[in-house]
């Protein structure tokens, strides 16, 4: 065989390219191999089911025992130097906010952490005060407090720790400032155990805890639009809890309620206070514990360290990011309703910086969203989609609803670009069939937005593509993705580093296509970390996404999608706003419009699709009840099989009819707050906003009568 190849120089030459071909084959594995299975700081260990707990200790503290040591506004903080108990009093009313209630196991600070040896339970009162292993100090303000807290007293008391001790400072200040009472925390890992992850970390998970609930306590928590908790109607003890920002999806998915804010309250007889997360929000999930005999609480709970458990083996990643920061706000009597609290949450974000100072103007109509979709590619492996609305019927589907007399309208327009890229695709009509529609849109004062992915993108190599972002297990990971026709994809996760080179290119495009508006289709509803070794953690994701964001908005308007609230600012509109919860509403459980009030006046919120819902009436109502503007996803040519009231030609007379009763319903108010919502009675609701306007609203198959003001069935009436 070798002298058969040695006279023929073409077998040569070719043994040779084969041999250099396999050689950089086999150098490109090496390095891809090197670099994927390179460490990225997580550590797995096996743990054992051991529940480590040490003895509860009851709070059991007279009013005699606290010392005042702050004062602020009608605020007043209280100290126990031997317990550290704290309390708030209002001197207007005279209510006093105890942070560990008596008669209860609470303490002042809690933490779940997991080590090879099992589940540590530790807290501030059991774990560090019964040892005498802390120390305060009083300043002007307030009081600072270090907590050791260790499972045993011997161990708290250490003055040097071994790695196999589990123990861990916590500091915890407590001060008054400009009538608002701020809480700053953080803990450290003395023992710098990476084996050990803190899965759990409160401070005052029982502030304001109250027994034997009343009608008309509650407490509140982001939910979707927002949940009133009312334990006077709870059956037992129940838990609802809700992810900032959703979860972190690189280690868990999509599994928890979400919650597009970190803020909470509480009302309990006629007081109530809000709480705002200032710093760390993306570490945390509001919890409200309810129970109509019981305490009920809500609090923030953080977990700062990524864990992932599987088959009893537990992933870790300890963050350096161990501090958080909360403001609570209180409510006097006579405003101490979940509008109170959303107003106070409001003002708290605007003072932080979250949200602008500046308010929308209204226009003479009240806007309306269009949501098109242009080409939608279901298959990776296909280099054809399939098209349903072209440029040139885009065209068409405006002129013809500008024709029916609705004149203030954005088009939100998705799947124009080519897959993965922001080039426009020629299938659609090209360069020229979009400049056409992006002429006329600008000529007839329509906001056209180009729909873009900025986190996300379909791989023809799925979960194998190696240049995606990576979970804990160093494995790609896929998010799943609904579009506003209800056609399901998964997508793959952008690194920071090429999401932040996706928006540059997207800038470029606003140029090159004379865009001068970008609907963002992600970014305001997922967040996630990149366990890859140039990756970002979720913190330094959501920065890096702020920051980005804030570049494209120079380039033209932005609408965000659901609107995690750190993307707000900048915004000119937030579409698909939330209007359910995740849990069953119940008589104990209550959707409330906690979102909107919050957001309203601020930039143009938007609805689901009306046409879309499962009750397209119901949805309309609820869309006045909320103060939304409407949103209608049309297409030209419907998808195969699909049973959605979608092809414009069936639904544009629908669309026109139920414009112009919502835009009756709210004319004017869109740059209005909304400074209360209420249940008149069952199915009836009243919003009143800032300028004195009430809208009612009656769910009901029979018409009511309220204050001499009737309201038709399934209708609404506006008082102003």
């Amino acid at each position: 065989m070798l002298l058969i190849l040695q006279s023929n120089g073409e077998n040569m030459k070719f043994l040779r390219f084969i041999l250099k071909l396999l050689c950089v084959i086999l150098v490109a594995g090496l390095i891809t191999t090197a670099v994927f299975f390179r460490k990225n700081g997580v550590n797995t260990i096996s743990v054992e089911k051991n529940n480590i707990r040490a003895e509860a200790v009851s709070a059991d503290i007279s009013d005699k025992k606290y010392k005042k040591i702050a004062e602020s506004g009608y605020l007043q903080l209280y100290f126990d130097e031997k317990t550290t108990a704290i309390m708030v009093k209002e001197t207007s009313g005279n209510k006093k906010w105890y942070a560990m209630p008596k008669g209860t196991e609470s303490a002042i600070a809690e933490m779940v952490v997991k080590s090879e040896n099992g589940t540590h339970y530790l807290n501030s009162q059991s774990n560090s005060v019964n040892f005498d292993s802390f120390t305060s100090e009083i300043y002007d303000d307030g009081v600072k407090i270090r907590y050791v807290l260790a499972d045993d007293e011997a161990t708290a008391k250490k003055e040097k720790f071994s790695e196999n001790d589990v123990a861990f400072a916590v500091s915890v200040d407590f001060k008054l400032k400009d009538g608002n009472f701020l809480v700053d925390a953080s803990y450290e890992n003395l023992t710098k155990n990476k084996n050990c992850a803190v899965t759990s970390f409160a401070v005052l998970p029982y502030f304001g805890s109250f027994k034997e609930a009343e009608k008309g306590d509650f407490l509140l928590i982001p939910d979707g639009c927002g949940a009133a908790v009312h334990p006077f109607y709870e059956e037992g003890e129940n838990t609802y809890q809700c992810a900032v920002y959703g979860d972190d999806i690189s280690i868990h998915g999509n599994k928890s309620a979400r919650a597009m804010m970190g803020a909470f309250g509480m009302k309990k007889g006629e007081n109530a206070y809000a709480a705002i997360i200032n710093s760390s929000a993306e570490f945390a999930k509001i919890k409200a514990v309810s129970s109509k005999d019981g305490y009920s609480r809500v609090y923030a709970d953080f977990a700062f360290d990524y864990t992932n458990e599987k088959d009893g083996k537990l992933s870790i990643y300890n963050n350096k990011n161990t501090s958080f920061s909360i403001c609570y706000k209180f409510l006097s009597r006579g405003s101490a309703t979940y509008s109170d609290i959303a107003s106070a949450c409001r003002e708290q974000y605007i003072r932080n910086g979250t949200l602008s100072v500046s308010s929308i103007v209204s226009a003479e109509d009240v806007p309306m969203t269009l949501e098109l979709t242009g080409a939608y590619k279901e298959k990776r492996w296909s280099v054809k989609s399939d098209e349903f609305t072209t440029f040139s019927q885009a065209e068409d589907i405006i002129k013809r609803v500008k024709a029916k007399g609705i004149n203030n309208l954005s088009v939100r327009y998705t799947g124009i670009f080519l897959n993965n890229s922001t080039e426009i695709n020629p299938l659609l009509g090209g360069k020229k069939g979009f400049k056409s529609l992006a002429d006329y849109a600008d000529s007839q004062n329509v906001k056209l937005y180009a729909g873009v992915d900025v986190l996300t993108f379909n791989s023809a190599f799925s979960k194998y593509d190696f240049l995606t972002a990576r979970g804990m297990n160093k494995f790609p990971f896929m998010v799943g993705i609904e579009n506003s026709l209800f056609l399901q994809n998964n997508a793959n996760f952008r690194t920071l580093k090429k999401a932040n080179r996706f928006i540059d290119s997207v800038i470029k495009s606003a140029d090159k296509y004379k865009i001068n508006g970008f609907a963002v289709n992600d970014a305001g509803r997922l967040l996630s970390s990149d366990f890859s070794h140039s990756g970002a953690k979720r913190a330094e994701y959501k920065d890096g996404i702020v920051s980005q964001l804030s570049a494209l908005a120079r380039s033209g308007n932005i609408m965000v999608d659901a609107g995690n609230i750190y993307t707000v600012m900048g915004s000119s509109a937030i579409s698909n706003v939330p209007m359910k919860i995740s849990y069953k509403e119940t008589d104990a459980y209550v959707k409330v419009p906690f979102v909107q009030e919050v957001l309203h006046g601020m930039t143009i919120l938007s609805s689901n699709p009306l046409n879309t819902a499962e009750n397209s009436l119901e949805a309309e109502l609820q869309c006045i009840e909320y103060g939304l503007c409407p949103t209608f996803s049309v297409v030209y040519t419907k998808p195969d099989g699909s049973q959605l009231d979608v092809e414009f030609d069936s639904v544009a007379n629908d669309i026109v009819s139920k414009y112009n009763a919502i835009s009756q319903a709210l004319n004017s108010l869109e740059s209005e707050r909304i400074t209360n919502h209420q249940k008149i009675k069952d199915g009836v609701y009243c919003t009143t906003y800032s300028n004195s306007a009430r809208v009612y609203i009656n769910y009901n198959d029979s018409e009511v009568t309220v204050n001499g003001v009737t309201i038709p069935k399934k209708g609404y009436i506006r008082i102003g």
